[in-house]
């Protein structure tokens, strides 16, 4: 089967005007602000705390955690956002600038692995005790994409042997071998962040994790009840997941499964055009694909009913299109 594979960032080089000026925008004013927000340096804005939180957090200053309980994330969306940015326009006073808080974060984290402020500052006790809205692995999930956009970037592997530790962490406690739990987070990212280290590092245990997340995903709905994230019940009885209002994490769910359903190993996928006169409208998750397995069937049929909602509108409420779609992707 022949795979392709995107080009990486720094083979690419946009020098249109409409985009190039927005890039550069990004680089030397977007980031750089960002960056002093981070640091609660904008004058009259609420602080953000993030990277004070990572100081308290690795002992190198004393203090509360402030903010909201996913603030690591803002840390990792901004290492990634930074170091796309030094494949672009490289910059030593910003990666030394990265380089400081991958060393704060590799202070912070605990001898098992696990990272997440919020937990280890404030309220020690209670991790891994709230799936639904507790954000553990979505702020692990950012902080590993950030982690592996900066090795991209530099080569450097600090960071990216950081976020290895918290996936092995991760991949010792989840699962379903002896001892291990069946859990995922509330909010959608750790699939996609697994499964892109996979990519990187071509350790399995990170895809099959991965996998297990999205696969566990809409079938325990209990972690979802609470807090108002909503399992909205099936007519055969399968349960799909949804946060209700929460347009990102639907994105987010689609993203991660469609990694895994394009996976050649994991799904044997063959490409192949759908004998469908409206082919050219299914959604992405079954579009020139049909899969052999099973697997994660509860979340594609969530994420084809989601990209038929965008794609088709009402179209979608036709008899028998969703089941048609599942059919072809089976």
């Amino acid at each position: 089967m022949n795979v392709t594979k995107p080009l990486p960032l720094s083979a690419v080089r946009i020098q249109d005007g409409f985009w190039r000026t927005r890039i550069d925008n990004m680089t030397r004013e977007v980031i750089p602000y960002q960056w002093k927000a981070l640091n609660d340096q904008i004058p009259g804005a609420e602080p953000s705390h993030s990277i004070e939180n990572f100081k308290i957090a690795s002992g190198e200053s004393k203090g509360t955690f402030y903010g909201l309980i996913f603030q690591d994330s803002d840390v990792g969306k901004w290492i990634e956002a930074a170091s796309y940015g030094l494949i672009d326009r490289p910059d030593p006073d910003l990666e030394t600038a990265i380089d400081a808080v991958i060393e704060l974060i590799e202070k912070s984290q605990e001898p098992d692995g696990y990272i997440d402020t919020y937990f280890s500052v404030a309220e020690p006790d209670k991790k891994w005790s709230d799936f639904a809205m507790g954000h553990e692995m979505y702020c692990g999930g950012h902080l590993i994409e950030g982690a592996i956009a900066y090795y991209q970037a530099t080569g450097k592997s600090r960071f990216l042997e950081v976020m290895r530790r918290y996936a092995d962490h991760l991949a010792s406690r989840f699962g379903s071998g002896p001892g291990q739990k069946v859990a995922f987070c509330g909010h959608p990212e750790i699939e996609l962040a697994l499964y892109k280290l996979y990519e990187v590092t071509k350790e399995e245990r990170y895809r099959e994790l991965s996998r297990f997340f999205v696969d566990e995903r809409g079938r325990h709905s209990e972690y979802m009840i609470k807090n108002d994230v909503k399992a909205q019940s099936q007519t055969d009885g399968k349960r799909q997941q949804r946060h209700a209002g929460k347009d990102s994490c639907d994105a987010m769910d689609t993203n991660g499964v469609l990694a895994i359903f394009h996976d050649p190993v994991l799904h044997g996928w063959r490409h192949q055009q759908p004998d469908c006169h409206r082919h050219q409208h299914l959604p992405r998750a079954v579009h020139v694909a049909r899969c052999d397995g099973q697997v994660g069937e509860f979340f594609l049929e969530n994420a084809i009913e989601l990209e038929a909602e965008k794609n088709l509108g009402s179209q979608h409420q036709e008899p028998g299109f969703i089941q048609g779609c599942l059919d072809l992707a089976r």
